[in-house]
């Protein structure tokens, strides 16, 4: 006579939680892409058009620090702002005239900016 089992037989490897392997990794994976997605710009609140270069045109009193005062790079202080402005535009000096235009740093360059530091 052949005895039977009580307990049925696992058809998948479990872990110690009670998930088998492959849900074990898509877990991984998922919390692995909110992670990503949680250091994304457009999840820090940054709008896509903030990747975009953005540039103003000086106007008769305006100082860098006004401009870096007016278009702050993120994460970054007014000072290190007017800093990557000036390296931006190529200026060896604060010195700026009317009507001259300048490229101030999106928040990708500041990014990168705060990166290579």
């Amino acid at each position: 006579m052949q005895q039977h089992r009580s307990h049925p037989v696992r058809t998948q490897a479990r872990s110690r939680r009670g998930l088998s392997v492959p849900e074990a990794v898509l877990v991984a994976l998922l919390a692995a892409l909110l992670i990503a997605a949680a250091l994304s710009p457009a999840w820090r609140g940054r709008d896509v058009s903030e990747t975009r270069s953005t540039s103003v045109t000086v106007g008769e009193h305006d100082t860098l620090w006004e401009i870096a005062t007016a278009h702050p790079a993120p994460d970054m202080s007014v000072a290190g702002t007017v800093d990557l402005i000036m390296s931006m535009n190529g200026l060896a000096s604060g010195t700026i005239h009317p009507g001259q235009t300048l490229r101030v740093p999106t928040a990708a360059e500041a990014d990168a900016a705060l990166a290579q530091r």
